[in-house]
């Protein structure tokens, strides 16, 4: 009989009055991986807390181990060993990897630390798992696949029951998520049991045992092994389907509006690309190696050793974020909801940020306000009213941050792994407001270490390995080259 690991039976949860788990059953067993694939976002964030902590629960129970360890009537709140890895690092900046390995972690019960004697620990473990870091090196140092390696070190050395490891493809390239991956499969044969919660269920299909799938807190399906094929699933997905909006008619001298021609820096090698008027393309970064580089170069903080930059038919020249404002270069950054609205201003005030620089003003006129309002308030509605954004809704946050965008009408947008993080509702939201950016004429370019939903709305894709374009594909070529990513 196999050992459970984990087990929840008939579990509700509430959060602020909203129901965000509907009578959850599921469970673990030793040495499984177990997938997970959230159509939204409702109650991930619940099932993962749960899994960690018994803090009070409505209705149900929870089992760790084969120990009932939450209950609806039970009291205080005590902790799992399970260890979740995302997005978020929980290594300490500023001490070393064998710091971190073995000093914070608990039952550590050493007085008298020998550092020499846990690097030689660390490095031994490392190097069976095929990655080369120094113990001595800083946490802060480290790529996201090191960091994910080291984490998972730590968990397993902690004795964890359960590693939870949720959206690490947003965290890494293809070639690193593949090798990690691996380390993940050979753990899981010496016993150790994994969550894999992922956006698409071609992602989890060939690497994990079985798969739920959660939908608005309920789990609507459990695919054993024999029934993980696409014709399984189709019922259980919305297929999101999108109308393309007519491309605006190309001038007789239609160009590249952007261009890198050769171009050399720290980590990018020769690399070119090109994005024409109303054009999306991807830039896919399989290293995650160059992408920020690439932004640091648009916005002044870096120049190229070689090769150059055209912005229409002139050499672009940047000194700051604000020149290539200036200069018709906008960007929304990842979790643009974390860095890109302003909190403590209303809607109108994040909405017109940027057009007192358009029209070179330090005040705008009520006239210039409410005629935005009138062009506008036929797709925002109401909301363009609101005094404290913190109200509104996720797809009204991301409708103020790409309407903000149309409104000053840049010549390009860079678009930093724009799906990130978003439930598959809200990357079909995203991906409409992008092809309603380039129905104004306003060319994308998506930054992205995955595809996701990016293929959907990009007309050609640039691979990039070790800082430099591989391959080329337009858009009827890339659809089996990049399966399970472009569902």
């Amino acid at each position: 009989m196999r050992e459970e690991v984990f087990r929840m039976s008939g579990v509700t949860q509430e959060n602020s009055g909203i129901q965000t788990l509907h009578n959850i059953n599921l469970n673990i067993f030793k040495g499984e991986i177990l997938g997970l694939a959230a159509l939204d976002d409702l109650g991930l964030d619940d099932l993962v807390s749960l899994m960690c902590r018994n803090q009070p629960i409505k209705y149900g129970k929870v089992y760790f181990k084969e120990k009932l360890v939450n209950s609806g009537t039970k009291q205080g709140v005590t902790t799992n060993k399970v260890y979740v890895i995302e997005k978020e690092s929980k290594l300490v900046p500023g001490l070393s990897v064998a710091d971190n390995v073995f000093v914070l972690r608990s039952g550590f019960k050493k007085y008298l630390i020998q550092p020499a004697v846990l690097c030689a620990q660390v490095e031994k473990h490392l190097r069976e798992l095929g990655v080369s870091v120094s113990p001595r090196a800083l946490c802060e140092e480290l790529t996201g696949y090191e960091r994910c390696v080291i984490e998972l070190l730590k968990a397993v050395l902690q004795g964890v029951g359960l590693v939870v490891l949720r959206e690490i493809s947003d965290i890494l390239g293809r070639a690193d998520l593949e090798k990690f991956q691996k380390i993940v499969s050979d753990y899981a044969k010496e016993g150790i049991s994994f969550l894999y919660i992922c956006s698409h269920h071609e992602e989890a299909f060939p690497f994990c045992h079985r798969m739920l799938l959660l939908e608005d807190g309920y789990l609507v399906k459990v695919f054993e092994k024999d029934e993980m094929t696409d014709e399984n699933i189709e019922p259980y997905i919305i297929k999101i389907k999108r109308k393309r909006e007519a491309q605006p008619e190309k001038e007789e001298d239609s160009g590249s509006i952007l261009a890198f021609r050769k171009v050399k820096g720290t980590r990018i090698r020769n690399l070119s690309f090109e994005v024409k008027k109303g054009e999306c393309i991807t830039l896919l970064d399989n290293d995650n190696y160059i992408l920020q580089e690439i932004l640091d170069l648009l916005m002044g903080a870096q120049q190229a050793e070689a090769g150059k930059i055209l912005l229409g038919n002139q050499v672009y020249t940047c000194r700051s974020g604000a020149d290539a404002l200036d200069h018709g270069v906008s960007i929304v950054r990842e979790n643009p909801l974390k860095t890109m609205l302003f909190y403590e201003m209303s809607y109108m005030e994040n909405l017109l940020f940027l057009v007192d620089r358009k029209l070179n003003k330090t005040m705008i006129l009520k006239k210039i306000q409410r005629s935005v309002i009138n062009e506008f308030f036929p797709v925002l509605g109401e909301v363009m009213y609101t005094r404290n954004i913190d109200t509104l809704s996720l797809e009204d946050l991301y409708n103020l941050i790409y309407y903000r965008v149309i409104l000053y009408k840049p010549k390009v947008l860079f678009c930093v792994q724009p799906f990130s993080g978003a439930d598959m509702y809200l990357r079909k939201h995203i991906a409409k407001l992008m092809d309603e950016c380039r129905a104004q004429g306003i060319s994308i370019v998506i930054l992205a270490v995955r595809l996701s939903d990016t293929l959907r709305v990009s007309d050609r894709l640039y691979v990039i390995e070790h800082g430099q374009v591989q391959k080329e594909y337009k858009q009827d070529e890339y659809q089996t080259e990049f399966r399970w990513q472009n569902k």
